[in-house]
């Protein structure tokens, strides 16, 4: 049964190989995380947060063998709430360049308190396990997937075989379609709006500028950021 489903996958990417380029706007939502209501100043400050990320939207521009995933646009009062901007996801100068071929990314963010750009390359490991669970977004018939971060965290992705392009949000990826919803923990990027076009292709390029680290070093620098930004 796993291998009509499989192959039913396979045919579909086939059939609408013509969807290989263009842009993907996602919205991002930021659910109650149990430990952050337990304190009355972290439930407030879960709550701004919450108000702030409705109104950051992120676009992912994408062909068949790249994607360039940035923030689209912030919120008018960002300076006023930058405390809340502790995930490097959600800072201004934060991109994302994939090679969908190789399943390498690389991962670009500046972080103001040590005014440095950093660069962390990887390759993209998820383990997904594809389900035959489906729903519908924006008129593209999605499946769902399952995987975990190296540090076990539980990603769910829903994709669409229709768009065969193994891109996703960040630096989520190598799945038979385009994935349009993401959950990660407490987070969840939902696409808005979809465009088949060839205007963006010159957006889609290998990140140089920054210091490269390792994941280690990413992992010290944002323990870093965070006790910075409790002080």
């Amino acid at each position: 049964m796993k291998t009509k489903f499989l192959y039913l996958l396979f045919f579909t990417s086939v059939c609408f190989a013509q969807k290989t380029t263009g842009v993907v706007t996602y919205e991002i939502t930021i659910g109650d995380d149990p430990r952050a209501l337990l304190r009355e100043i972290d439930k407030q400050t879960l709550r701004n947060a919450q108000k702030l990320a409705s109104e950051i939207e992120f676009n992912l521009y994408f062909t068949s063998t790249e994607s360039y995933f940035e923030i689209s646009s912030l919120p008018i009062d960002y300076n006023y709430f930058s405390d809340l901007f502790i995930e490097s996801s959600t800072q201004p100068e934060y991109s994302v360049y994939c090679n969908l071929t190789n399943k390498e990314y690389t991962y670009s963010f500046y972080y103001e308190f040590k005014s440095e750009h950093y660069l962390l390359k990887d390759k993209a490991n998820y383990n997904w396990n594809i389900t035959a669970e489906s729903k519908s977004i924006d008129n593209f018939t999605v499946y769902k997937a399952v995987g975990t971060t190296p540090d076990e965290q539980k990603i769910e992705a829903w994709f669409a075989p229709e768009i065969p392009v193994a891109a996703g949000p960040e630096i989520y990826m190598n799945l038979p379609g385009l994935i349009l919803e993401l959950q990660i923990g407490y987070t969840m990027y939902a696409a808005k709006k979809i465009e088949f076009t060839n205007n963006y292709t010159q957006k889609i390029a290998p990140i140089t500028k920054g210091k490269q680290i390792n994941e280690a070093d990413f992992l010290r620098i944002t323990n870093e950021e965070v006790e910075y930004y409790r002080k």
